[in-house]
């Protein structure tokens, strides 16, 4: 299959000032801005080997403004935005793991994340996997190995984690 690319539309209203922009150029909104005068930036961030095989992907801004995005389906990925460059990780390099991702950050922006291991093609039958940032490696556990469906995580004020599958 051709390599697609993982479109990312962003804008925000949350921005104080432009973030200097990487090439291709990541635009953040000032807040003084009108919505009249909205528009979107369409930024490659990724080009997964399997397009076929993404599952969900997961977003959210840290307190920055700054972009953060799980995603998988062969594997478990994150990327960030630091403001200047976009950056990649593979978290979990299993075999068939990243559907149904769901991302939360603490309060420090340590991100953490839910998804599946996947069985068959777009199931999570392999079960619910949860995979967090340390502050210097992943830590990455199966949380039950019978779980079936899609993930949603959030955190609790003690950064505890909070998910169902």
């Amino acid at each position: 299959m051709t390599l697609l690319t993982l479109l990312l539309l962003l804008a925000t209203l949350a921005a104080a000032s432009p973030v200097a922009p990487p090439t291709p150029t990541l635009a953040m909104r000032p807040a003084e801005e009108s919505a009249a005068s909205l528009t979107w930036n369409i930024q490659s961030v990724d080009a997964p080997k399997q397009f076929s095989e993404m599952g969900n992907r997961s977003l959210r801004l840290d307190a920055a403004g700054r972009p953060h995005i799980a995603y998988g389906g062969d594997h478990l990925y994150y990327a960030w935005h630091d403001g200047t460059a976009w950056h990649f990780e593979t978290v979990d390099s299993a075999a068939g793991v990243g559907l149904y991702a769901s991302l939360a950050l603490d309060a420090t922006g340590n991100p953490h994340i839910s998804y599946c291991q996947s069985v068959l093609k777009y199931s999570c039958g392999g079960g619910l996997k949860y995979a967090r940032w340390t502050g210097s490696a992943w830590a990455i556990e199966t949380v039950d190995n019978a779980a079936d469906g899609y993930t949603s995580l959030a955190l609790d004020a003690a950064t505890s984690r909070n998910q169902t599958g």
